[in-house]
């Protein structure tokens, strides 16, 4: 096998140049702050979902309810 960038030769499969185990590294270590990035965006996103969902139970007031009421005996299949 030959490394087509640098013209070397490869003696097995298994062994890697130098530069390549680096850059492999380099790879994980990326992937691996992508990820928690990721996580902490999503774990923020659920948190601002939660609220926005507890803001909207609590926002309900009663008229919306009574509306809602008479809006299920007008229209039978509503809700």
């Amino acid at each position: 096998l030959v490394d087509l960038k640098s013209g070397q030769k490869r003696v097995e499969r298994g062994k890697r140049l130098k530069s390549e185990r680096k850059r492999v590294v380099r790879d994980k270590e990326e992937l691996e702050l992508e990820r928690e990035r990721f996580n902490r965006r999503r774990a923020a996103d659920i948190d601002d979902s939660k609220k926005a969902e507890l803001e909207s139970k609590r926002g309900r007031s009663l008229p919306d309810a009574e509306y809602i009421k008479k809006l299920r005996r007008k229209l039978p299949d509503y809700g």
